[in-house]
């Protein structure tokens, strides 16, 4: 019953063919965003990695670098997400409503 709600959901949705005219263009900064916050991180992670003595870098298992790089993965993710959420709370800040119905 829980699996078939949800594909349900998806195939008798009646909003598929409204498309908002905002959602590209807040979607492209957001991942451009997180994207760039991804490279920012790995670049100081790999400046830490070059230039930091050995015995600052013992505890970086090879382990614990893949579940650091899985986790800034996540971070640009989440960055991503913040910054699509900010987009659409400040465009609906200024959004006038239309009178034109009435």
């Amino acid at each position: 019953m829980l699996a078939v709600l949800p594909l349900l959901a998806f195939i008798f949705r009646h909003d598929r063919d409204v498309r908002d005219e905002r959602h590209e263009m807040i979607s492209a900064r957001g991942v451009l965003f997180g994207h760039v916050g991804l490279v920012c991180i790995l670049i100081v992670l790999l400046a830490y990695l070059a230039f930091a003595p050995p015995s600052a870098r013992a505890f970086l298992t090879h382990f614990v670098l893949a579940n650091m790089i899985v986790l800034l993965v996540l971070a640009s993710y989440v960055i991503t997400l913040l910054t699509q959420l900010l987009a659409y709370a400040r465009d609906s800040m200024n959004h006038v409503p239309n009178d034109d119905f009435l």
